[in-house]
């Protein structure tokens, strides 16, 4: 019932987490998918593999663009009435956001303003940011880009009109970038495992834990 009728959209859409969040988003009875995404590639590999399910031929809007620019988010939210919106888009690889932190503050901040501004003016009644649990306490910038992206929401939360909220996730069992495929490869291999630090803690999750949190994370956010 929370998605029956709904337009719902994703940022991000062609990523690990947000092409998985597609598709079950797809099964939920919406009216609308709005399918939000940087990479060409991504959103091609994305529209093929929705393309073989859409047997109920509801309506999807595959839209390539850059977040940060606002012209384009203007014009997302002025042809589509979105109810809920999911953000799943943004530059998460630890490593190399240390050495292009401008590009990281622009993309993962910028992104998330211009977001959470038009949903504010288009009255969305949900919007969920798709974090990280290197926001807290964050030792890297795309920690601190994601704790700043949680403040901005924290911001712009009006439960009157529409409900922000921020879930975190862990490691997500091989998503793009996570540790395991690159220690499997190694391990095959026969080659140094790369373990930065002796004495470091990792948590893990699976992509279907993940997706489950999302949506019950939306639920309650719903209902309160």
């Amino acid at each position: 019932k929370l998605f029956f009728d709904k337009n719902v959209a994703i940022s991000g859409a062609g990523g690990s987490i947000g092409s998985k969040l597609s598709t079950e988003i797809y099964n939920l009875k919406v009216k609308k998918l709005i399918l939000i995404e940087k990479s060409e590639f991504d959103l091609f590999s994305l529209k093929k593999k929705i393309d073989s399910l859409n047997a109920k031929k509801i309506e999807i809007d595959y839209l390539l663009g850059d977040l940060t620019d606002l012209s384009f988010v203007k014009k997302v939210f002025k042809k589509n009435k979105i109810n809920i919106f999911y953000h799943a888009a943004a530059y998460k690889h630890v490593e190399l956001l240390e050495k292009n932190y401008y590009s990281a503050i622009k993309n993962n901040l910028i992104s998330t303003i211009n977001l959470c501004e038009e949903s504010i003016k288009n009255k969305v009644e949900i919007f969920c940011l798709i974090s990280s649990d290197k926001a807290v306490n964050p030792k890297s910038i795309m920690g601190m880009t994601k704790k700043y992206c949680e403040k901005i929401l924290l911001n712009s939360n009006n439960p009157k009109n529409s409900n922000f909220f921020s879930v975190r996730f862990g490691n997500v069992i091989n998503s793009s970038g996570s540790v395991i495929p690159i220690f499997k490869n190694q391990i095959e291999n026969k080659l140094p495992v790369t373990v930065t630090d002796k004495n470091v803690t990792r948590y893990f999750m699976r992509n279907s834990d993940a997706i489950s949190l999302v949506l019950k994370s939306t639920l309650i956010a719903k209902n309160k």
